[in-house]
């Protein structure tokens, strides 16, 4: 209910400020005041008919029917006055003012303004005049900002264009000198191409020599190994030996200081001899002595002489041998020092050599994986050389295409030279046209 009762508020409310809008609209129009100054001259037109009909009458004596029509005639004369004064007043004059005002403005004078207070149809018609005027004078100020600016821009273009000229020659000869330039490092890029694949042939050629190396690497460090092997048995066996040498040569200091004992035992021998033969040859002059009686103690002491003497030349037979003997066992042991020294300087040698094996395993196994990086780094090489001359042979294309596109670029600039000579023509027009628009704005007083 309450809701209803506000629309209904709301609608009364709106219609009555749309009716109060209509009626002032009404009320300022020029409709609404001739009708009321029409109205308020009827009213006058009576009165001032009455009074100069009453003069009328009171100078002139006429009938009556003539004094109708002479009352008519001034009811018309006094409305028809009234009505012409207040169209003029209404209608007449303002519309001269806005003509003068026009009229100004059509001159170039743009400051001019109706400024009219009014709210009825001429009012309003003065009003939107003056922003016609005002939105004229906001495009006039607007056409001379742009035509500075233009005649600005078609100096700037003219200058920019003389530059552009200047710089389309230089540019073009710069172009035939790339062009020169591009041509050039075709021709190197292909002689570079070639000598690409000829650096590709040597570096397959190495690569071959390289597998061979490496091949015969592995080959050198097999029998590297089984000379490795070899020296260590034979160092082996050479320990025995040197074990057995030494031995040897103890069992002939031994040999040696059982000579000397059986030289001391012979000296023994030797000196029993003597004195047995002493003792014998003793015996046989006292058997001599004895006679007769001594005779078989004479041969027993003569058996014992001779067995003395046989003892002796043995003893020095047996050290003769001794010597003999002695003589070869120093011989020997000389040897066997000589032999024992050499062994240990072989044996030294040996170990050097093992060594020298060692190291050369190491120096093989060195080399074999420098050889095999190499390899590898040459099979790196081989790639890039690839990609290098795939690179190399887009080069060459491009290079081709850049002289044929340099051509093109020529022919190009050759154009824009002429293109730039019409631009330029055009700006010098564009440059007329700014001046003749600026004497045209320039009639108008802003």
């Amino acid at each position: 209910m309450l809701h209803s009762k506000a629309g209904k508020s709301l609608n009364t409310d709106g219609s009555n400020i749309l009716n109060e809008a209509v009626l002032q609209k009404f009320t300022t129009s020029i409709r609404f005041k001739f009708i009321i100054f029409i109205i308020l001259s009827l009213l006058v037109s009576g009165s001032i008919s009455g009074f100069i009909n009453a003069l009328v009458n009171r100078f002139i004596h006429v009938n009556q029917y003539f004094g109708v029509y002479i009352s008519t005639a001034i009811n018309i004369c006094v409305i028809t006055t009234l009505v012409l004064l207040i169209t003029n007043r209404l209608i007449l004059k303002p519309i001269k003012d806005i003509i003068s005002v026009m009229n100004k403005v059509s001159d170039g004078d743009l400051n001019q303004a109706i400024e009219s207070q009014k709210n009825d149809e001429i009012g309003l018609l003065g009003k939107n005049f003056d922003k016609t005027v005002e939105s004229i004078k906001a495009v006039i100020v607007t056409i001379q900002s742009v035509s500075h600016q233009l005649k600005n821009l078609a100096n700037l273009i003219g200058n920019s264009i003389d530059e552009t000229s200047s710089s389309s020659e230089e540019i073009s000869k710069t172009i035939e000198e790339i062009a020169a330039g591009t041509n050039n490092q075709a021709q190197e890029t292909s002689k570079g191409l070639k000598e690409i694949y000829s650096l590709a042939e040597r570096i397959d050629r190495i690569l071959l020599k390289l597998k061979d190396t490496i091949d015969s690497t592995g080959l050198m460090k097999e029998n590297n190994q089984l000379g490795r092997k070899s020296i260590h048995t034979f160092k082996e066996s050479f320990v025995k030996y040197t074990d057995e040498a030494n031995s040897m040569a103890r069992n002939i200091y031994t040999l040696s200081d059982k000579s000397r004992l059986i030289e001391d035992i012979l000296n023994s021998i030797n000196n029993i001899s003597n004195q047995t033969n002493l003792l014998a040859l003793n015996a046989a002059i006292e058997a001599a002595s004895a006679g007769e009686a001594g005779k078989g103690f004479g041969v027993v002491a003569q058996e014992i002489k001779k067995l003395a003497e046989e003892s002796a030349e043995s003893a020095n037979d047996i050290h003769s041998i001794i010597n003999e003997i002695k003589e070869i066992i120093e011989l020997t042991s000389i040897k066997t020092k000589e032999n024992t020294t050499l062994l240990t300087d072989s044996m030294v040698t040996l170990e050097d050599t093992e060594e020298v094996f060692n190291s050369l395993d190491e120096c093989i196994i060195s080399v074999a994986d420098d050889v095999n990086q190499l390899s590898s780094d040459l099979h790196n090489i081989n790639d890039i050389k690839q990609s290098v001359v795939n690179s190399i042979t887009n080069i060459s294309t491009v290079s081709q295409q850049s002289a044929l596109a340099t051509e093109q670029i020529s022919a190009s600039s050759q154009e824009q030279s002429a293109a730039m000579e019409e631009v330029n023509s055009s700006t010098q027009k564009l440059n007329d046209l700014t001046q003749e628009l600026q004497r045209t704005i320039d009639a108008f007083n802003i």
